[in-house]
């Protein structure tokens, strides 16, 4: 099994050669104020954050934040209206940061719906009871949808399938993989 901060390290050193810069270039150009924390991934002693990952992906946004992160390349159908209609909320699944990996993903109860509409509405409901009521914004070029104020990353957009990643839950060290199934 490979090393997760090897890992983290091979896909920053594939910026590096793709940039022609060095890992303190890097570091700077995406606002850090010495290369510490390239240094400590380099060596082994951490993984990439979400945070650093983030930063990264706003400088240079060719590298996606999902793929910093995981090594995962999104798989989006691009066309704009491609996440419009109804989706359910089919399972969960945590990435844990420290090993690098997806953890068992783990199925939900039926019960949450959304419904995103052509005029940028997106409705959830719960157990048949609207939950929200909110505003939605996706960007297929970037894979990234803001349902009201929460930011996630779409990995998966499909016909049949939508998988959201909730990126802003950093408190526990991990992020959250939700699966919908279409219903229409």
């Amino acid at each position: 099994m490979t090393n997760p901060s090897t890992e983290s390290w091979e896909r920053i050193q594939t910026i590096l050669q793709n940039e022609n810069i060095s890992s303190s270039q890097l570091s700077y150009a995406i606002g850090l104020s010495s290369d510490l924390e390239m240094t400590r991934i380099e060596s082994g002693q951490t993984v990439l954050s979400p945070p650093l990952a983030l930063l990264i992906h706003l400088r240079y946004p060719r590298y996606p934040f999902l793929w910093l992160l995981t090594g995962e390349k999104p798989s989006v159908d691009d066309s704009p209206f491609a996440i419009l209609g109804t989706w359910q909320c089919t399972s969960a699944c945590d990435f844990e940061l420290s090993s690098q990996r997806w953890k068992e993903e783990i199925p939900l109860e039926e019960g949450s719906l959304w419904k995103m509409d052509q005029k940028g509405k997106s409705v959830k409901w719960l157990y048949g009871e609207i939950f929200q009521n909110l505003s939605f914004v996706f960007d297929p070029k970037e894979g990234t949808l803001r349902v009201g104020e929460t930011h996630m990353i779409v990995s998966l957009l499909s016909p049949q399938r939508l998988d959201i990643v909730d990126w802003q839950e950093w408190d526990n060290d991990t992020l959250t993989r939700f699966t919908f199934q279409r219903v229409e």
